[in-house]
């Protein structure tokens, strides 16, 4: 984020005239950043705050007005230079930016897993480049991250860096007109094409049009028009003290009702853009003097190292198992707030006072690029020193999981391949098929020890979000899938429940709680893209009745336990490095038996045979997330790794016999 700190400096840069307007140093504009970045620190600490990653939108707002009436000025006078404005933009933005990847750096080099190392050394690089938004768009999802990404904040520095590339470029060719219609004709166009890309796309990929620089132009453009027309609106009715009230309540208002689920931006941000342009305004009134307080001024100088810092801080202190506790979020944001105070008076300050352009570009940009890009080399030569962990919890690395063990069966759309993903024994005559999703296919060790133990074959079907329903497809409601996604996975859920009518076993094994209409995420929905997510109870036990009226024995294996999640993973993870028991830690089963899915189908339908590795896993209503003293679960807490699911079916053999038998 490009947070231009006032300070004398900036002061006397500022102390020109913009259109016959002599504009001075605004210390109200540091105090709406203030606001900003502390809605984002609170929302990312679990505040109830729901909506208060509508912070980084109030930035986009400040950091368009601010640049424009630089590139404005410089482009009028005949006086714009792209290696001078260039020069600035790596002076404010790099030496900070890179000091806190340097420092993290360090810490990430001693307690981030290979995996997970390996990861940040790339996006350290991409984040220095300006387009981690790129990786991060297509390896995470900002509201349902399961992966802890200490730089995933810096892909909004992303978008204002290459929105820095693009507009100094596109004002200079709008302002060759004379024409002042054909000038605003022009910005209305830009400004509208993104509003309209937002709102379609929000509905398309939500984690796209949150990301990337097409769908978030207009805001960043918002107040570029306020800094270019900055005359005209200082005198117009919009200007008073009502008007910034009203900019004040649109903004907090925002930030009180939205939520992850809230299909943002879109046209849901206008009111935050609207708003901001307001209080932006200059007058002598009762927000302008509350915003230009003292602690509010400071904390928005301090803001863009707060920014820099308080997301590794938080992410990296959940990495180690700490909870958000409104203890713990306290002391974090705190720990935050020092940072960015040095930060700022030790790094940001010095550097801005650098004259040498040569020196930027050498020393403040190139130097930083080959940290980086050597600090990821290291990283991936030594793969994320994996040695260090070697036979502590290499049950947790990535090879470890049943979507890349069995990765030509999971999400390929096959039926009948059985010789290329088949579970059990390999022979001539197949003797069923598993219906799976993600939870299915993490569960394909457990299934396979069993199978062989029977002697049988399995042909294993899995696609994520896929249950055993004909004629239906799951789709998230933030990003929905597209009509020829929906029609292939319709097609590929058909062909396999129909296979399925014709083996002697069906096994089917899903994350069964998933599918209901009380999940906030997904919903199912038939060829019509109607929501039928109240009835897939009944759809369901409507296709099992129709396999056992076939002669096919049909076994439901029980999903795990509640799950423990990301946050609990850390811990225990922390405590097997540690050496600890982890047959002394216990967790709650979760929902009672009788009112999960599979048991309610058991009961509808007597002929299914449940299998529920649960048993090996729990007694008495207390869990375990471990087994033969490795890890349950995968770092997300929720899906099984292999090789423990291979332990939980030899154990099941032991403990209960074969159900295959």
């Amino acid at each position: 984020m490009i947070w231009l700190n006032l300070d004398a400096r900036i002061h006397a840069f500022f102390n020109y005239k913009i259109m016959d307007m002599s504009l001075k140093y605004r210390p109200d504009i540091d105090g709406l950043r203030a606001i900003a970045v502390l809605l984002v620190v609170f929302y990312h600490a679990n505040f109830p705050i729901s909506g208060g990653f509508i912070g980084v939108d109030v930035f986009f707002v400040i950091s368009g007005f601010l640049i424009t009436l630089i590139i404005d000025k410089e482009i009028r006078e005949n006086n714009f230079s792209y290696a001078k404005f260039y020069f600035r933009r790596i002076k404010r933005l790099v030496p900070a930016l890179f000091f806190m990847i340097a420092l993290v750096s360090v810490y990430c080099s001693y307690y981030l897993l290979p995996d997970d190392l390996i990861s940040f050394s790339k996006t350290s690089i991409l984040s220095l480049l300006g387009v981690s938004n790129f990786y991060f768009y297509l390896h995470t999802n900002y509201f349902q991250s399961t992966a802890f990404e200490p730089l995933l904040h810096t892909w909004s520095l992303a978008v204002e860096e290459q929105y820095y590339i693009l507009w100094p470029a596109m004002l200079a060719l709008i302002y060759k007109s004379k024409k002042n219609n054909v000038k605003n004709s022009i910005f209305i166009i830009i400004f509208l094409a993104s509003v309209l890309l937002s709102w379609y796309y929000v509905y398309q990929d939500k984690n796209m049009a949150y990301m990337m620089l097409p769908f978030r132009f207009f805001e960043l453009m918002s107040g570029a028009i306020v800094a270019i027309n900055y005359r005209t609106l200082s005198n117009s009715k919009f200007n008073s003290s009502a008007s910034k009230i009203f900019g004040v309540i649109l903004i907090m208002a925002s930030a009180l009702t939205l939520n992850d689920n809230s299909f943002f931006p879109g046209i849901l941000v206008i009111p935050v853009v609207i708003g901001t342009c307001l209080v932006m305004l200059p007058s002598n009134d009762i927000v302008s003097n509350l915003l230009s307080k003292n602690i509010f001024v400071y904390i928005g100088k301090i803001s863009y190292s707060l920014y820099l810092w308080h997301w590794p801080i938080i992410t990296l202190a959940k990495y180690r198992g700490i909870e958000l506790t409104t203890g713990n979020a306290i002391i974090l944001i705190a720990l935050s707030i020092v940072a960015a105070i040095v930060s700022y008076h030790l790094i940001e300050n010095p550097f801005r006072k650098i004259k040498s352009l040569k020196l930027t570009f050498a020393a403040m940009y190139g130097l930083p690029v080959l940290f980086v890009v050597s600090f990821w080399q290291f990283i991936s030569i030594n793969d994320g020193f994996r040695y260090r962990v070697e036979g502590l919890i290499s049950e947790l690395d990535e090879s470890n999981t049943a979507h890349v063990i069995r990765q030509n069966c999971m999400e390929k759309m096959r039926v009948g391949n059985y010789k290329e993903c088949h579970l059990g024994i390999l022979k001539d005559d197949i003797d069923g098929v598993l219906i799976g999703d993600s939870f299915g296919n993490a569960y394909t060790g457990f299934i396979d020890v069993l199978a062989k133990d029977a002697g049988i074959m399995i042909n294993d079907t899995a696609r994520s979000s896929t249950p055993s329903i004909p004629n239906i497809f799951v789709s998230s409601i933030i990003k929905p899938v597209s009509d020829e996604t929906a029609n292939s996975i319709i097609d590929y859920n058909n062909r396999r429940t129909d296979f399925a009518k014709k083996q002697k076993i069906v096994i089917i094994s899903d994350f069964w709680g998933q599918y209901t209409e009380e999940n906030p995420e997904y919903r199912v929905f038939n060829k019509d893209r109607v929501d039928i997510s109240k009835s897939s109870f009944e759809l369901r036990s409507k296709y099992i009745k129709s396999l056992v009226e076939n002669g096919v024995k049909v076994y439901i294996i029980a999903r795990p336990f509640s799950g423990i999640g990301e946050v609990e993973m850390a811990k225990l993870r922390d405590k097997k490095l540690h050496h600890a028991n982890l047959e002394s830690i216990q967790y709650g089963y979760g929902v009672p038996a009788d009112d999960r899915i599979e048991y309610r189908l058991k009961k509808e339908i007597p002929a299914i045979t449940i299998i529920d590795p649960n048993k090996i896993l729990c007694h008495d209503n207390v869990c375990h997330a471990s087994i033969s003293g490795d890890l349950l679960y995968r770092k997300d807490g929720l899906h099984i790794n292999y090789s423990s699911s291979e332990k939980l079916g030899l154990a099941y053999l032991k403990e209960f016999g074969n159900p295959f038998k």
